[in-house]
Parts: C-alpha cells; sequence; structure tokens
C-alpha cells in the first residue's frame, strides 16, 4: 500500500491531466479511499505483463520554445505528451521496483541516468583518477562515448532477458 500511495503522492497535482482530466491529485484522493482495489489492478497487470493501452495514449499539446525570434520553424516549438496519471503512477511504481532490484548491482562507474550521480561526480572521480595516475607515472588513456539514442534503439527482449539474468522478477 505505501508503494501505491507513495507513487500517487509524487506527481504535482497542479500539472495538466491526460485525456480523462483526472489530476494527480483526484488521482490520490480516489486511491486513498480505496488503495486495496488499486493495488489489485497494478499487480494484475503486472502479473499479466500487460499496460494498458488508454493509459500510453498521450494528448499532444505544441508548446512554443521562448526567446526565439521567429515561430516559422518548427524547431522553435517543443511537443509535449500529455499522458494519463494513473498510468504515470502505475510506471512509477514498476520503475521502483526494477531500481530495487538492480541499482545495487550497477557499477559505481554508471553515472548515467543514477540517483545521486551527476556528470560532476564523473568528472570529479576521473580527475582525481588520472592525478594518481600521474603521481605514479602511470600512462593514461582516455576514450570517451556518448551513444545519442542507444536506449531508443535497443533490442527489448535482450533487455528482458538481463533483467532476469540480473534477479529482477520479470512476469
Amino acid at each position: 500500500m505505501k508503494e501505491l500511495m507513495w507513487s500517487a503522492s509524487s506527481f504535482n497535482p497542479k500539472k495538466a491531466p491526460g485525456n480523462d482530466g483526472l489530476t494527480a491529485d483526484i488521482c490520490e484522493a480516489a486511491m486513498a479511499s480505496d488503495p486495496k482495489m488499486f493495488l489489485a489492478i497494478a499487480n494484475k497487470c503486472l502479473s499479466l505483463a500487460y499496460f494498458p493501452k488508454k493509459w500510453k495514449e498521450a494528448v499532444v499539446v505544441v508548446l512554443q520554445k521562448p526567446g526565439k525570434e521567429s515561430y516559422t520553424h518548427p524547431k522553435s516549438f517543443r511537443p509535449i505528451g500529455l499522458l494519463l496519471v494513473l498510468g504515470k503512477i502505475y510506471e512509477n511504481m514498476l520503475i521502483q521496483r526494477i531500481k530495487w532490484h538492480i541499482v545495487p548491482k550497477i557499477s559505481r562507474t554508471q553515472y548515467g541516468f543514477m540517483p545521486q550521480r551527476s556528470t560532476e561526480d564523473s568528472l570529479y572521480d576521473m580527475v582525481q583518477y588520472i592525478k594518481a595516475k600521474l603521481k605514479d607515472k602511470k600512462l593514461i588513456v582516455l576514450i570517451s562515448l556518448d551513444i545519442e539514442g542507444a536506449f531508443d534503439n535497443a533490442w527489448w527482449p535482450a533487455l528482458r532477458c538481463r533483467l532476469a539474468e540480473s534477479g529482477c522478477p520479470i512476469i
């Protein structure tokens, strides 16, 4: 129950809702009235490896980027997808469950997409490593990669297999 209510309370009630019009505070109040029912729905979706299609449908709103000289080019705008809060709550629960299993197994030198780790941390650690090696008169070679869009093009069956191999329960 705590997991459900924490996920429900983690969203800003002032943010625009999806096409059902239900804001985060409305969803949180509904879940508080019968948390067992909502938790049963979430667990059933998980056991069936099912994510309701409606929860994935977004209302797309196009906003002007501030400070542009002209709004005649598509790059002067950015689309915002407004998803249903119920789907975002369920997704948040899934993310927390996966993190609980996976984060302890990830290398401490993994900085991207990690809680309490930033670009600054990686640069600090790298500089400290370089200083130590220079002090020991060691050769240093640095290779840096930024693979743009790698996750967007990942092969999902392999990711699922790796999660299972890491001990993350996958239905």
